[in-house]
């Protein structure tokens, strides 16, 4: 496909995720294709919207074409598509289950070390003494996210199993405990694996392909849009440019803002991981 125009993109599409790529893209095509108010209506002015427009004419006030916008919605409709079904992946039943079973347990493990410390006989007092202390930084286990509780019940376990230390668990009477959280932990990796694949072997080769496809009519659609306001301008043309330049803003905004959230969670987390050797927190 070689296009129409020479254009300059402001807005970096590949740096969006497929919601919100979808999100900009569907109100990319509310302004450029508005619904009619009907046909032969006798309604008065607008005031300067876009909106009349021909269900199958393109949009010949902005310069786009029929071809264009009948790619463009097809594509559109499959992208949509996808968001949605990665949506309801990622809200597996299985998965919450596991991760429900997974947390209870290991609430009950660290429960019943705390229990044991303050009733352990005074023969058992040392090995429980030892084994709490272990315990002490998972206290807020069940309050991270999903795959940081992964890697925390990880080390929890790893902690749990060292030399010296497995015996005294087993002392204590929580071998059993700590076997069925080993259990439910590998059960949520291996599930979260299985939706990773999918979503790669799926999901993320059919949204590149799509994406591809709408960059490029959405750099025609754009671009024809700006040359017709400048060309041949009217209300409608200049609205529509000054939509999409809010459109833009607003788009800018919320993904900075999603990409601050997500430096400073790691910036957090890279504060509280331990030094090598100490225990995880």
């Amino acid at each position: 496909m070689e296009s129409r125009f020479t254009k300059v993109h402001d807005l970096s599409l590949a740096v969006l995720n497929n919601k919100e790529y979808s999100n900009f893209m569907t109100e990319f095509h509310a302004l450029a294709f508005p619904e009619t108010s009907g046909e032969g209506s006798d309604d008065e002015d607008d005031g300067g919207s876009p909106s009349v427009v021909s269900a199958t004419g393109g949009n010949p006030e902005l310069g786009i074409l029929e071809e264009e916008k009948v790619a463009f919605e097809a594509d559109l409709e499959k992208i949509q598509d996808l968001v949605s079904r990665t949506k309801k992946r990622e809200e597996t039943p299985q998965m919450q289950e596991a991760d429900e079973k997974r947390s209870a347990t290991a609430i009950a493990f660290l429960t019943m070390a705390k229990q044991l410390k303050n009733i352990a006989l005074p023969a058992q007092a040392e090995a429980v003494d030892e084994v709490y202390k272990l315990t002490e930084p998972y206290a807020g286990i069940t309050k991270l996210p999903t795959d940081q509780r992964t890697a925390q019940i990880d080390g929890l376990l790893m902690d749990m199993s060292a030399e010296g230390v497995a015996q005294k668990v087993e002392t204590m009477g929580l071998t059993a405990i700590l076997d069925q959280l080993r259990a439910q932990n590998n059960l949520y990796r291996e599930l979260s694996r299985t939706r990773r694949a999918a979503r790669s072997n799926e999901t993320m080769e059919s949204s590149a392909a799509i994406r591809k496809r709408m960059d490029f009519y959405y750099g025609e659609m754009s671009t024809a849009a700006f040359a017709q306001s400048a060309a041949l301008p009217t209300e409608t043309n200049k609205r529509f440019i000054a939509l999409l330049n809010t459109l833009i803003d607003e788009t800018k905004q919320k993904y900075n803002l999603r990409k601050g959230i997500a430096e400073s969670n790691d910036k957090k987390q890279e504060e509280t991981k331990p030094a090598e050797g100490q225990p995880a927190s």
